[in-house]
């Protein structure tokens, strides 16, 4: 199973996300990242004099849009029947045509609330 990596992902065994663990990995240098907004970001910062690695990242269209922070979104997307995986994905990287789109979650405020009102809430 973990043959075929130059460096284990840590997520190898977690049966939830070994479907997209090939798209997870650098095809340079072998490291796993956890999302592709992060293994795009490495792309570009560490192999972008050798032009050797270069994402899988194309655009998607997902199920659903689950969350939203600067140009960043969590996308549902289906990969089998019965199979739904999440993921941050650049806004770029996606067809967002006729999804709901979440309100960004920096702008959504925090109730301040002092000791007294906290103490006298259920």
């Amino acid at each position: 199973m973990g043959s075929s990596y130059k460096v284990l992902p840590y997520d190898l065994y977690c049966p939830s996300v070994q479907s997209v663990l090939p798209t997870h990995v650098c095809k340079h240098c072998g490291l796993y990242f956890a999302s592709n907004v992060v293994l795009k970001k490495h792309i570009i910062g560490a192999h972008k004099i050798t032009g050797k690695c270069q994402p899988e990242v194309g655009r998607v269209r997902p199920l659903r849009i689950a969350a939203r922070r600067q140009q960043e979104l969590v996308t549902v997307i289906t990969f089998t029947e019965n199979v739904e995986f999440a993921d941050w994905v650049d806004e770029d990287d996606i067809d967002i045509r006729g999804l709901t789109i979440p309100e960004d979650e920096s702008d959504v405020k925090m109730p301040v609330y002092s000791i007294n009102e906290y103490i006298s809430s259920p």
